[in-house]
């Protein structure tokens, strides 16, 4: 099988790939990053993904990173099913929702605005993301710059998270983002017209991921009704049991937990 991903079930970036998969009906291997015993961090996953994120997709040993490219990377070499209008003026559309949504810090958005157990866990795995990398970067002197690099990031993340202003802005960000979506599907049934595009692709992700969390600034169910309805239609697509509902199953995603649990509190 020449497509592999490296991917964590609950990671947005991972769903929009895995989605991407789905709906091209490709066949591929799958390797599980638990982000949660900080298996991302390590040497062999740092050597071949320099930032230490998921997901990472390699096809007959090509490595393509971040995931806005992987899915145009897939639509491109596996033209079979199309997720690009053909119409050039639709193609710059998918295009711009595409790169709207990868540049907006979501990562920052969805750590702050987790709740209870889950906000606890999250931050302070964020925390102990600091000492970990410090310690590899000790360990492993080939590997400085990555690791120098992924540590500056990852501070800069734990200080954002946990300044409730900064979160507060970030949320602010995304309300004319969800205004100009609203507007958008409200009059079209996808968000390049009436073609399912990588633009809903990676707006299945995040818009789920905002439903869940219910974060009060965005009033998504009551406020924002085309979205809530275009939400129904992006989950009733199979790609979403596929790639989203089947992968965050309790027998998927137990031993995933239970392992990050005992990581982040025992050490172990």
């Amino acid at each position: 099988m020449s497509l592999e991903l490296y991917h964590f079930p609950d990671s947005l970036c991972s769903q929009k790939v895995r989605i991407a998969l789905a709906e091209k009906g490709l066949e591929w291997k799958s390797h599980i990053v638990n982000l949660l015993t900080f298996e991302n961090l390590q040497p062999n996953y740092i050597r071949i993904n320099p930032k230490g994120v998921v997901p990472t997709l390699v096809n007959n040993g090509n490595i393509i990173c971040n995931s806005a490219i992987v899915i145009k990377y897939l639509d491109q070499n596996f033209p079979e099913t199309s997720l690009t209008p053909v119409d050039p003026a639709l193609q710059e559309k998918m295009n711009q929702w595409i790169s709207l949504q990868d540049s907006f810090p979501m990562r920052e958005l969805i750590y702050g605005n987790l709740k209870g157990l889950d906000g606890f866990v999250a931050r302070r795995s964020v925390m102990m993301k600091q000492d970990i990398i410090s310690k590899l970067m000790r360990e492993h002197p080939d590997l400085h710059n990555q690791y120098a690099t992924k540590l500056k990031d990852v501070k800069d993340w734990n200080i954002t998270v946990l300044e409730k202003a900064k979160v507060k802005s970030i949320n602010n960000t995304m309300n004319p983002i969800l205004d100009k979506l609203e507007n958008e599907v409200s009059n079209s049934m996808w968000l390049c017209g009436d073609e399912y595009s990588l633009a809903d692709v990676v707006w299945t992700a995040v818009l789920n991921y905002l439903v869940q969390l219910q974060i009060d600034d965005f009033a998504i169910k009551k406020d924002r009704k085309a979205i809530y309805l275009y939400i129904d239609r992006l989950k009733a697509r199979p790609s979403f049991k596929t790639a989203i509902q089947d992968y965050l199953e309790t027998k998927v995603m137990q031993p995933i937990i239970l392992a990050g649990l005992r990581r982040i509190f025992l050490g172990f």
